[in-house]
Protein backbone atom coordinates (compact mmCIF):
# COMPACT_ATOMS: atom_id res chain seq x y z
CA UNK A 1 0.00 0.00 0.00
CA UNK A 2 2.85 2.40 0.68
CA UNK A 3 4.05 2.55 -2.95
CA UNK A 4 0.48 3.34 -4.02
CA UNK A 5 0.23 6.19 -1.50
CA UNK A 6 3.57 7.62 -2.62
CA UNK A 7 2.44 7.55 -6.24
CA UNK A 8 -0.83 9.28 -5.35
CA UNK A 9 0.97 12.01 -3.43
CA UNK A 10 3.34 12.63 -6.32
CA UNK A 11 0.41 13.07 -8.69
CA UNK A 12 -1.25 15.56 -6.35
CA UNK A 13 1.96 17.57 -6.01
CA UNK A 14 2.40 17.55 -9.79
CA UNK A 15 -1.15 18.84 -10.29
CA UNK A 16 -0.63 21.65 -7.80
CA UNK A 17 2.59 22.70 -9.47
CA UNK A 18 1.00 22.68 -12.93
CA UNK A 19 -1.80 24.94 -11.70
CA UNK A 20 0.61 27.68 -10.55
CA UNK A 21 1.54 28.96 -14.06
CA UNK A 22 -2.15 29.26 -14.92
CA UNK A 23 -2.76 31.34 -11.81
CA UNK A 24 0.22 33.53 -12.63
CA UNK A 25 -1.01 34.11 -16.20
CA UNK A 26 -4.48 34.94 -14.91
CA UNK A 27 -3.10 37.44 -12.39
CA UNK A 28 -0.90 39.01 -15.06
CA UNK A 29 -3.88 39.41 -17.38
CA UNK A 30 -5.96 41.02 -14.64
CA UNK A 31 -3.12 43.37 -13.69
CA UNK A 32 -2.53 44.33 -17.35
CA UNK A 33 -6.23 45.05 -17.84
CA UNK A 34 -6.28 47.22 -14.72
CA UNK A 35 -3.23 49.18 -15.86
CA UNK A 36 -4.70 49.67 -19.35
CA UNK A 37 -8.01 50.87 -17.90
CA UNK A 38 -6.25 53.28 -15.57
CA UNK A 39 -4.09 54.72 -18.33
CA UNK A 40 -6.79 55.00 -20.97
CA UNK A 41 -9.70 56.23 -18.89
CA UNK A 42 -9.21 59.76 -20.22
CA UNK A 43 -8.98 60.99 -16.64
CA UNK A 44 -5.45 62.40 -16.93
CA UNK A 45 -5.73 66.14 -17.47
CA UNK A 46 -2.80 68.21 -18.72
CA UNK A 47 -2.53 71.52 -20.56
CA UNK A 48 -0.35 70.05 -23.30
CA UNK A 49 1.14 66.68 -24.18
CA UNK A 50 3.59 65.61 -26.93
CA UNK A 51 1.85 62.24 -27.38
CA UNK A 52 -1.78 61.19 -27.23
CA UNK A 53 -2.93 57.58 -27.54
CA UNK A 54 -6.57 56.68 -27.96
CA UNK A 55 -8.71 53.62 -28.51
CA UNK A 56 -11.99 55.46 -29.02
CA UNK A 57 -12.60 58.76 -27.23
CA UNK A 58 -13.13 59.13 -24.28
CA UNK A 59 -11.04 55.98 -23.88
CA UNK A 60 -7.74 57.75 -24.38
CA UNK A 61 -4.58 58.52 -22.42
CA UNK A 62 -5.29 62.21 -21.77
CA UNK A 63 -8.70 63.83 -21.49
CA UNK A 64 -10.42 65.69 -24.33
CA UNK A 65 -9.54 69.09 -22.88
CA UNK A 66 -5.81 68.50 -23.34
CA UNK A 67 -3.85 70.00 -26.23
CA UNK A 68 -1.60 67.79 -28.33
CA UNK A 69 1.69 69.23 -29.59
CA UNK A 70 3.35 66.34 -31.37
CA UNK A 71 1.63 63.10 -32.38
CA UNK A 72 -1.86 61.77 -31.76
CA UNK A 73 -2.61 58.14 -32.63
CA UNK A 74 -6.08 56.59 -32.41
CA UNK A 75 -7.22 53.06 -33.13
CA UNK A 76 -10.73 54.33 -33.97
CA UNK A 77 -11.17 58.00 -33.09
CA UNK A 78 -9.80 60.70 -30.81
CA UNK A 79 -10.93 64.12 -29.69
CA UNK A 80 -8.91 66.93 -28.13
CA UNK A 81 -8.99 70.67 -27.60
CA UNK A 82 -6.28 71.28 -30.20
CA UNK A 83 -3.70 69.39 -32.23
CA UNK A 84 -0.38 70.70 -33.52
CA UNK A 85 1.52 68.07 -35.45
CA UNK A 86 0.57 64.67 -36.88
CA UNK A 87 -2.94 63.33 -36.27
CA UNK A 88 -3.65 59.72 -37.34
CA UNK A 89 -6.88 57.82 -36.69
CA UNK A 90 -8.31 54.55 -37.94
CA UNK A 91 -11.81 56.02 -38.24
CA UNK A 92 -12.05 59.72 -37.34
CA UNK A 93 -9.87 62.53 -36.03
CA UNK A 94 -11.61 65.50 -34.40
CA UNK A 95 -10.51 68.68 -32.68
CA UNK A 96 -12.45 71.49 -31.00
CA UNK A 97 -9.69 74.03 -31.69
CA UNK A 98 -7.54 74.69 -34.71
CA UNK A 99 -5.35 71.95 -36.14
CA UNK A 100 -1.88 72.90 -37.34
CA UNK A 101 -0.34 70.01 -39.20
CA UNK A 102 -1.71 66.90 -40.91
CA UNK A 103 -4.89 64.94 -40.22
CA UNK A 104 -5.02 61.40 -41.66
CA UNK A 105 -7.97 59.09 -41.04
CA UNK A 106 -9.73 56.11 -42.55
CA UNK A 107 -13.19 57.72 -42.57
CA UNK A 108 -13.43 61.41 -41.63
CA UNK A 109 -11.64 64.45 -40.21
CA UNK A 110 -13.28 67.29 -38.32
CA UNK A 111 -11.44 70.44 -37.23
CA UNK A 112 -14.00 72.73 -35.59
CA UNK A 113 -11.47 75.53 -35.26
CA UNK A 114 -10.20 75.10 -38.80
CA UNK A 115 -6.91 73.71 -40.05
CA UNK A 116 -3.59 75.03 -41.24
CA UNK A 117 -2.14 72.09 -43.12
CA UNK A 118 -3.66 69.05 -44.82
CA UNK A 119 -6.72 66.90 -44.17
CA UNK A 120 -6.82 63.47 -45.82
CA UNK A 121 -9.67 60.97 -45.40
CA UNK A 122 -11.41 58.41 -47.58
CA UNK A 123 -14.92 59.76 -46.92
CA UNK A 124 -15.17 63.30 -45.55
CA UNK A 125 -13.25 66.36 -44.38
CA UNK A 126 -14.84 69.28 -42.55
CA UNK A 127 -13.24 72.39 -41.17
CA UNK A 128 -14.89 75.27 -39.33
CA UNK A 129 -17.43 75.77 -36.56
CA UNK A 130 -20.50 73.72 -37.39
CA UNK A 131 -24.01 74.48 -36.22
CA UNK A 132 -26.60 72.21 -37.80
CA UNK A 133 -29.70 74.01 -38.95
CA UNK A 134 -32.14 73.74 -41.84
CA UNK A 135 -30.89 73.06 -45.35
CA UNK A 136 -29.98 76.32 -47.06
CA UNK A 137 -27.89 75.64 -50.14
CA UNK A 138 -28.34 79.21 -51.43
CA UNK A 139 -26.65 80.71 -48.36
CA UNK A 140 -22.94 80.40 -49.03
CA UNK A 141 -22.11 80.43 -45.31
CA UNK A 142 -23.98 77.18 -44.87
CA UNK A 143 -22.81 73.78 -46.02
CA UNK A 144 -25.58 71.17 -46.16
CA UNK A 145 -27.22 72.64 -43.08
CA UNK A 146 -23.91 73.44 -41.36
CA UNK A 147 -22.76 76.94 -40.59
CA UNK A 148 -19.03 77.40 -41.15
CA UNK A 149 -18.17 80.63 -39.36
CA UNK A 150 -14.37 80.59 -39.46
CA UNK A 151 -13.01 83.21 -41.85
CA UNK A 152 -10.23 80.86 -42.97
CA UNK A 153 -11.37 77.39 -41.99
CA UNK A 154 -8.76 75.73 -44.22
CA UNK A 155 -5.36 77.10 -45.09
CA UNK A 156 -3.84 74.26 -47.04
CA UNK A 157 -5.61 71.28 -48.62
CA UNK A 158 -8.52 68.91 -48.15
CA UNK A 159 -8.46 65.50 -49.86
CA UNK A 160 -11.48 63.18 -49.50
CA UNK A 161 -14.62 62.04 -51.29
CA UNK A 162 -16.49 65.01 -49.73
CA UNK A 163 -14.77 68.23 -48.65
CA UNK A 164 -16.41 71.14 -46.83
CA UNK A 165 -14.88 74.37 -45.59
CA UNK A 166 -13.79 77.90 -46.43
CA UNK A 167 -10.54 77.27 -48.23
CA UNK A 168 -7.37 79.13 -49.03
CA UNK A 169 -5.57 76.41 -50.93
CA UNK A 170 -7.12 73.36 -52.57
CA UNK A 171 -9.96 70.88 -52.33
CA UNK A 172 -9.60 67.54 -54.12
CA UNK A 173 -12.47 65.05 -54.08
CA UNK A 174 -15.71 63.89 -55.67
CA UNK A 175 -17.79 66.68 -54.10
CA UNK A 176 -16.17 69.94 -53.02
CA UNK A 177 -18.10 72.69 -51.27
CA UNK A 178 -16.52 75.96 -50.20
CA UNK A 179 -18.51 78.99 -49.04
CA UNK A 180 -15.38 80.86 -50.03
CA UNK A 181 -12.52 79.54 -52.16
CA UNK A 182 -9.17 81.11 -52.81
CA UNK A 183 -7.31 78.55 -54.89
CA UNK A 184 -8.30 75.31 -56.63
CA UNK A 185 -11.20 72.89 -56.58
CA UNK A 186 -10.67 69.58 -58.39
CA UNK A 187 -13.57 67.13 -58.38
CA UNK A 188 -16.71 65.78 -60.04
CA UNK A 189 -18.98 68.51 -58.63
CA UNK A 190 -17.55 71.77 -57.29
CA UNK A 191 -19.35 74.60 -55.55
CA UNK A 192 -17.98 77.91 -54.30
CA UNK A 193 -20.05 80.82 -53.03
CA UNK A 194 -17.17 83.28 -53.35
CA UNK A 195 -14.62 82.27 -55.94
CA UNK A 196 -11.12 83.60 -56.36
CA UNK A 197 -9.44 80.83 -58.28
CA UNK A 198 -10.14 77.85 -60.52
CA UNK A 199 -12.68 75.04 -60.51
CA UNK A 200 -12.06 71.89 -62.57
CA UNK A 201 -14.74 69.22 -62.69
CA UNK A 202 -17.75 67.75 -64.44
CA UNK A 203 -20.02 70.50 -63.04
CA UNK A 204 -18.77 73.73 -61.52
CA UNK A 205 -21.05 76.11 -59.63
CA UNK A 206 -20.19 79.62 -58.49
CA UNK A 207 -22.06 82.92 -58.61
CA UNK A 208 -18.64 84.59 -58.97
CA UNK A 209 -17.56 82.47 -61.94
CA UNK A 210 -17.55 83.71 -65.50
CA UNK A 211 -20.85 81.78 -65.63
CA UNK A 212 -22.87 80.60 -62.60
CA UNK A 213 -22.70 77.00 -63.84
CA UNK A 214 -20.27 75.62 -66.37
CA UNK A 215 -19.00 72.12 -67.24
CA UNK A 216 -15.32 71.16 -67.11
CA UNK A 217 -14.08 74.42 -65.58
CA UNK A 218 -15.02 77.74 -64.05
CA UNK A 219 -12.93 80.59 -62.73
CA UNK A 220 -12.70 84.06 -61.33
CA UNK A 221 -9.50 85.93 -60.55
CA UNK A 222 -10.13 89.29 -58.88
Amino acid sequence: MRPVQTSTRRRAVSRNRSSHPRRRHSRTAVASTAVFAALFCGCISVDSTPVQLSAASPVQLFDEGSRVSGVRLAALWAHNERVDGLDIAGAAATSRGRVRGVQLSGVANLALGGITGVQFAWISNRAGTLEYESWDFANTDRVFGADLRDTDAVTGAQIAAVNQGKVTGAQVGLLNHAPRLGGLQLGIVNYSGELDGLQIGLLNFSPDGFLPVFPLFNYDFD
